[in-house]
């Protein structure tokens, strides 16, 4: 290890190792150790003594020894195994000898045979290590009678003999090196001494097997006689030059590391087992040429035969690809065979053929698929293959890197390379949004960057511009002979022309219908109006294809790619897009609706005048409910906005009033009170005054939780005065129990407990019992406000009676804690505790996640108080963490509050309580 021997006790770790050595890079079955090592026999415990032994070597040795299924692996190039170094430098020297290079030819075979060390495997008896070295014992023979070769071809005749002396006394019953050492002898005039070495192999021969020496040796036997022996004459031809055709390589090339690391590791470290393969797949436009085009230069030097480059015009507007009978035909000339045959398996076969011994760099760029590619791989280990496709050739034996995205930082910085660096220090502010509407992509920030080259007048801000129209992006990113929209559309044509493809390439304008950042198969089914696993195969078809992505449970599509399927799908009538449009629409307010009666049964009664057409996404239960609302937030947000924008009242009402409890339940009032702000504007044009109520209603509760008081009783007032023209109580919605809260908030609080009077005696009444759990929960909460904490406790305990009466976990839930802080104030602690707790878990129960924050807030205080710190850190830890997961606080001000968890600190300022 590091440059020091290591020594290995015991017979079975250094079998283990050498066994594992000899399959370097490759698993070796633990069966399979077990029977080559243990040959003696396998026992009852022999797997554990398997164990046993990898333990020890890696105490030795480190992490070089991998458990990978079905055994274990020994991780390090193959070419640090010295007898796979000799194979690679034996391959080299031969692929240099037919390419008529003798010198170079004798230099590798020389460096080749001076790595042993002595007989190999030597002291190891198990079957396996005798056949192994029986074979290295015959491929070094080899190489020394071909090096000898060598070295008369290029007339260092003393040399020759003297290497073929020491093989032949270890040899004696080898004909071919006796007759090389004779032909040398006597090219030195030493005619004596090389017959002397004929009559000496004929008694070996004679005596040992009992036979006469062969054709060769009695041939040179005869030519010395006659003095028939000649010098080998040395090429007449010159070496061939290898192929080098390779592109340029890109100047602006940018970033990339750790997949170049990658490359590099593989092209360089294969080590003579087998050809090394790579397929980089990726989006059009990634810079998969790029990447393996710059790639390649770096690693040239290492592939002595040259480097093979060919575009096989997979993705190229205007081009059919090439075929592979074609592309076999450009190679095998390249390779100085001009007579190519005509069937595709006979050309294939002279390829592997010609590369059979060969180092070759051999680039497939821009391929169609796997059929393309396969008959065009080499067969020799000492080749490599660098294949890009826009589809992920998975079939090939190979091994794949999908290229993603550039990061902000990686897309300004080849901004600068192709803009020029200046104008990116003028502008880093435009150059990062810039960057941020190329989406990462490299073509368009190379084009973006081409275009400032070009116009040195024009500002990064003014291109920017341009880019965040999202109507001209696709023009504006076509220039010259690079386009985005071009790129894309190889892709969608690829598709319409293949039958298995008809769905992909019909699904791919729906994406563009809506602006949401991430798609669900529920939700592409919708807009498709197909079976889901129809959809899914279809949505299958387009990440193969590049022009879709995929992260756990949801679909994505590129920025640029949405922008070109929202083109594509202006192309289709109006009334298929306005029903996929609906058909979502609608599929989204009925998983709404039943996430909110999950959470609050209570809105069941309000949401069932606004009946979805579509069944939604199957929600089980209020926890599932919460899940839900937590993956989809953002989808949910960019629904509403589009719904906003398309102008429909009825669509704009039905989902604000079908999220508001959800929403409310996350605390997510911020965003409520914008959308229910725009869904009234929308509202307004055309729905009844019960609607107009109930989103003046909810938008007052809104503003209050975000201590917009004022703005919130004007909201009130005017959801009253719609109840009025409705000719409806202020209980129909309970918008007079708002009304109180409300007062309260603002400190009106005989006004307010004076309205909580009338109010429990008008639900009393009229039976009410929501109302009525309601009400007392509100006289507790003035109750709490006045100081009155003995009569907010009773108020608060009849009204989580009333709650649990009724089957609402979610009022019981607020009741509690309210109920909570109420003891709390009274010094009572234990009860405080218990309170929070049960309030914790009905909050669990019903997906109230607001409650569940307080309710562990509230935790951490009450035993502060009883003197359980490092219990009332960690409910306070919990609080935290919870609020920053909702998005409710900073990351900033949670890793400070979670910094100084010894301190009381006061509730984060994003509750009304």
């Amino acid at each position: 290890m590091d440059g020091e021997p290591i020594r290995l006790a015991g017979r079975r770790r250094v079998e283990l190792l050498a066994r594992l050595a000899v399959s370097v890079g490759q698993v070796v079955a633990a069966d399979r150790l077990l029977a080559d090592v243990w040959t003696e026999g396998r026992t009852a415990t022999a797997d554990k003594q398997l164990h046993i032994v990898i333990s020890k070597l890696r105490e030795s040795l480190g992490e070089l020894i991998i458990t990978r299924s079905p055994g274990y692996l020994l991780d390090l190039p193959p070419d640090r195994v010295d007898a796979n170094r000799f194979s690679t430098l034996l391959r080299r020297a031969r692929a240099a000898r037919r390419e008529g290079d003798q010198a170079q030819a004798a230099a590798l075979q020389r460096q080749a045979l001076e790595l042993w060390r002595g007989a190999p495997l030597d002291g190891l008896a198990a079957p396996w290590a005798r056949v192994e070295a029986t074979r290295l014992e015959e491929v070094r023979a080899v190489a020394v009678e071909e090096y000898a070769e060598d070295l008369m071809a290029l007339g260092e005749h003393a040399e020759a003999v003297s290497e073929l002396t020491a093989h032949t006394a270890v040899h004696p019953l080898r004909e071919h090196p006796r007759a090389q050492l004779m032909l040398a002898l006597t090219l030195m005039g030493r005619p004596a001494e090389a017959l002397e070495v004929y009559a000496d192999a004929r008694q070996s021969l004679v005596t040992q097997l009992g036979v006469e020496p062969g054709a060769e040796l009695r041939r040179v036997h005869r030519a010395v006689l006659n003095r028939e022996a000649h010098p080998q004459k040395r090429p007449s031809t010159p070496a061939r030059q290898a192929p080098a055709q390779l592109p340029a390589d890109a100047s602006a090339f940018t970033a990339r590391q750790r997949e170049l690391a990658w490359l590099r590791d593989l092209l360089t470290s294969s080590g003579g087992r087998k050809a090394a393969v790579a397929a980089v797949n990726g989006p059009g436009g990634i810079g998969k040429s790029a990447l393996v085009i710059h790639i390649a230069h770096s690693v040239a030097e290492h592939f002595a035969n040259g480097v093979l480059y060919l575009n096989l015009h997979g993705s190229t507007p205007g081009l059919d690809p090439v075929t592979p009978a074609a592309a076999l035909a450009r190679m095998l000339r390249a390779l100085g065979e001009n007579s190519v045959p005509e069937s595709l398996d006979e050309a294939s076969s002279l390829f592997r053929t010609l590369t059979a011994e060969r180092d070759l760099l051999i680039i497939l760029d821009n391929a169609a698929d796997v059929r393309q590619v396969r008959p065009l791989l080499p067969s020799g280990p000492g080749c490599s293959v660098l294949v890009t496709s826009r589809k992920p050739l998975t079939t090939l034996d190979a091994e794949h890197l999908h290229l993603a995205g550039l990061t902000e930082e990686e897309a300004v910085a080849l901004l600068a390379r192709v803009a020029g660096p200046d104008r990116i220090r003028t502008e880093p502010e435009a150059a990062a949004l810039l960057a941020r509407l190329c989406g990462g992509l490299p073509l368009a920030v190379r084009i973006s960057g081409a275009r400032l080259a070009a116009r040195p007048d024009w500002r990064i801000e003014d291109l920017a511009g341009r880019l965040a129209d999202e109507r001209r992006r696709l023009d504006t990113l076509d220039y010259a002979d690079l386009a985005v929209r071009a790129s894309i559309a190889v892709s969608h044509r690829q598709l319409q022309a293949e039958p298995s493809g008809e769905d992909a390439a019909t699904t791919l304008p729906f994406l563009g219908l809506l602006d949401l950042p991430v798609l669900t198969l529920p939700v592409a089914a919708e807009l498709t109006g197909w079976p889901q696993d129809r959809t899914e195969a279809a949505l299958d078809r387009l990440i193969d294809s590049r022009l879709l992505n995929v992260t756990h449970d949801a679909y994505q599509t590129h920025d640029l790619t949405r922008l070109y399927a929202r083109e594509q799908a202006g192309r289709l009538p109006e009334e298929v897009t306005a029903a996929a449009t609906r058909r979502v629409m609608h599929h989204y307010i009925a998983t709404l609706q039943r996430a909110s009666t999950l959470i609050d049964p209570m809105t069941a009664e309000t949401l069932s005048d606004y009946p979805p057409e579509r069944d939604g996404a199957p929600l089980d239960d209020p926890r599932q409910a919460a899940a839900w609302m937590l993956a989809e937030r953002d989808n949910i947000l960019a629904l509403v906005r589009q719904a906003n924008q398309g102008g429909d009242p009825w669509t704009s009402a039905a989902l604000a009033l079908s999220l508001n409890r959800p929403f409310d339940a996350m605390a997510w009032h911020r965003e409520l009170n914008t959308i229910h702000t725009r869904a009234l504007e929308v509202a307004a044009r055309g729905v009844d005054h019960l609607t107009l109520a109930r989103l003046r209603n909810v938008l007052g509760t809104a503003c209050r939780e975000l201590r917009q008081f004022e703005e919130a009783l004007e909201h009130l007032l005017h959801g009253r005065d719609h109840l009025r023209q409705a000719g409806l109580p202020e209980t129909t919605l309970g918008l007079h129990g708002n009304l109180v809260s409300l007062y309260r908030r603002l400190g009106r609080h005989d006004q307010a407990l004076a309205s909580v009077e009338e109010g429990l005696a008008l639900a009393k009444a009229r039976d009410l019992p929501t109302h009525e759990a309601r009400y007392l929960a509100m006289r507790g909460q003035i109750y709490f406000d006045l100081q009155r904490f003995e009569e907010s406790v009773a108020a608060l305990e009849e009204s989580v009676a009333r709650w649990a009466e009724i089957g609402s976990p979610y009022g019981e839930a607020i009741a509690l804690m309210n109920m909570a802080d109420a003891h709390l104030e009274l010094k009572q602690y234990d009860r405080a505790r218990e309170a929070y707790r049960r309030g914790h878990d009905l909050s669990k129960i019903t997906g109230l996640r607001q409650g569940e924050i307080l309710a562990l807030w509230g935790m951490g205080r009450a035993a502060r108080h009883l003197g359980d710190l490092e219990v009332s850190m960690g409910y306070t830890r919990q609080s935290l963490l919870l609020m920053r997961e909702l998005g409710l606080i900073t990351q900033e001000d949670a890793d400070q509050r979670l910094a100084s968890l010894h301190d009381e600190q006061p509730l984060p300022d994003v509750f009304v309580t």
